[in-house]
């Protein structure tokens, strides 16, 4: 199964006090730490409404912050995602300087084969 996670809000931190981005300056560097990432914490919510985190990798096709994750569609996150489709991703850069959390919604797709 392929959960696919569409962006709704998503904010950087670089550790830099009182620097401004324009809007573009914001997703590039907010796309420079995506693919800088090798994995991202995906953050749901359980039925009693707890949160929930696990280590993913996701794969962003482009610049429009449309995250793309494959588990197994008997895993328990996909339940937990069928009840609450709220999610939140997170990641950080390499270097350990810049982060970004991107809150959303999740889509799950099923692809046979």
């Amino acid at each position: 199964m392929i959960i696919r996670i569409i962006q709704s809000l998503l904010l950087l931190s670089q550790f830099i006090l009182f620097q401004e981005y324009s809007e573009r300056q914001l997703k590039k560097t907010s796309s420079d730490v995506v693919k800088d990432s090798n994995s991202c914490l995906l953050i749901s919510l359980d039925s009693l409404g707890n949160p929930r985190a696990r280590l993913m990798d996701s794969y962003m096709p482009n610049d429009d912050f449309v995250f793309y994750l494959i588990t197994n569609s008997l895993s328990r996150k996909v339940k937990k995602l069928e009840n609450d489709s709220r999610v939140v991703l997170s990641f950080q850069s390499h270097d350990g300087k810049s982060y970004i959390t991107a809150l959303g919604f999740q889509d799950c797709l099923m692809i046979r084969s």
